[in-house]
């Protein structure tokens, strides 16, 4: 009987009960390293291997050129730089101790760009949790919404008044035309990206662009460029030297002139060669004559107060279009601000990578639940076979003692 069991092996049933019998220190085993291993990687592994992420866009007028509002260029990888990261530590005293330079150092942080959106990523070990790695992406992706208010709030319209009077008359106009271009050009992109009836401090940017057409209209600019084409004003410090050198040029034609009389009177009398030759000094002639004309009326018009006069209207061109540049600068300062946010998809960021711990601990716990049965079973295994033996002497002696009493 006690070779036939030590033949056979053991059965999963046996293995049972005998694993029953320490069954709690089973449990109990598995339950600790389960514990222990969803610590583990719940506060160690896991954050070194994952990531929150936090997906937003940008908004502001312009945007779609990548660019600023002054036109430098907008690079979306400036968002981590060693200067954007230290600007997000110090706007809130949450993240005072977050490690910023190892972070960019050890490319901890990354972004890349999804067509219109932006995906901000940083390793969950340099935050205590969700909501402070939340607050610390979100003051990144804010900071070049700040930039560009700041860019916003500088651009300046402005023709600069020492520019302005160094310079010619012609060289004024251009001035004043080239700056009304301007203006007019900016609330034209404007008004393509939003619209002419767009409500910037309650008025239209129909209505500002309306208002600045009128400085330096084509009328006025037409009239004034022909009036100093006409008269070819300078300024009152150019006025004698302007006048001398006219003077001069009218002496000079008057010579020319009388030249080309003698030279005509003493022309070959053939017909052919008098006629050419004589209709182009003749020609000459009338140019010289028609160009001192012109210096006359050029001279008679060269008064101071006809300078002053002019200069005046220049002057009040020119008021005209700084009060328009002013205009438009308040009104980008006010779109600027109305218009350029940073948008999240999600309210707070989202992890990814590391293992699950739910299945680390399920795990940990079926495999230390078949470690520990399995070392219980092997040093309970003897004392079982002990007692099944025992248990089968004593039931071998009562069979032969009911065998004898029969007998």
């Amino acid at each position: 009987m006690e070779n036939d069991m030590e033949e056979r092996g053991v059965s999963i049933s046996e293995l049972w009960r005998i694993a029953k019998r320490k069954i709690w220190l089973i449990v109990l085993a598995a339950l600790l390293f389960s514990a222990a291993a969803v610590l583990v990687f719940a506060i160690w592994i896991n954050p070194q291997a994952s990531d929150y992420k936090l997906e937003f866009m940008l908004t502001y007028p312009g945007v779609s050129s990548q660019k600023y509002p002054d036109g430098t260029i907008f690079y979306y990888q400036d968002m981590i730089s060693s200067e954007s990261l230290l600007a997000a530590k110090e706007s809130d005293l949450r993240f005072a101790d977050v490690d910023v330079r190892s972070m960019g150092q050890e490319d901890k942080i990354s972004i890349e760009r999804d067509e219109d959106s932006y995906i901000l990523s940083v390793q969950q070990s340099y935050f205590e949790s969700r909501a402070d790695a939340t607050a610390f992406l979100r003051a990144l992706a804010r900071l070049p919404i700040e930039t560009v208010k700041e860019k916003a709030a500088a651009l300046d319209f402005s023709l600069n008044k020492s520019v302005f009077d160094s310079v010619s008359f012609e060289d004024k106009l251009n001035l004043l035309k080239s700056q009304k271009e301007r203006i007019l050009s900016k609330y034209d992109e404007w008004i393509a990206g939003y619209s002419e009836d767009y409500n910037v401090s309650g008025k239209s940017l129909k209505n500002y662009r309306m208002e600045a057409s009128v400085a330096l209209g084509d009328a006025i600019f037409r009239e004034l460029m022909e009036e100093l084409e006409t008269y070819g004003y300078v300024s009152r410090e150019l006025l004698e030297v302007k006048i001398a050198e006219l003077r001069e040029e009218r002496e000079m034609n008057q010579k020319k002139i009388k030249e080309i009389q003698s030279m005509m009177d003493a022309a070959p009398s053939t017909a052919a060669v008098s006629s050419d030759y004589g209709e182009g000094l003749a020609k000459i002639v009338a140019e010289l004559i028609m160009r001192n004309v012109e210096i006359d009326r050029e001279i008679a018009a060269l008064t101071e107060e006809n300078v002053d006069t002019f200069e005046a209207r220049l002057q009040s061109e020119y008021e005209r279009m700084q009060n328009a540049a002013l205009s438009i600068q308040e009104v980008a300062q006010v779109l600027y601000e109305q218009e350029s946010r940073a948008n999240f998809n999600t309210t707070n960021s989202l992890s990814e990578g590391g293992t699950n711990v739910i299945l680390v601990g399920v795990g940990m716990f079926i495999l230390v639940f078949l470690i520990v049965g399995g070392i219980v079973c092997a040093v309970g295994l003897p004392k079982f076979r002990e007692s099944q033996r025992r248990a089968a002497a004593e039931a071998d002696g009562q069979e032969g003692e009911q065998t004898e009493e029969g007998a």
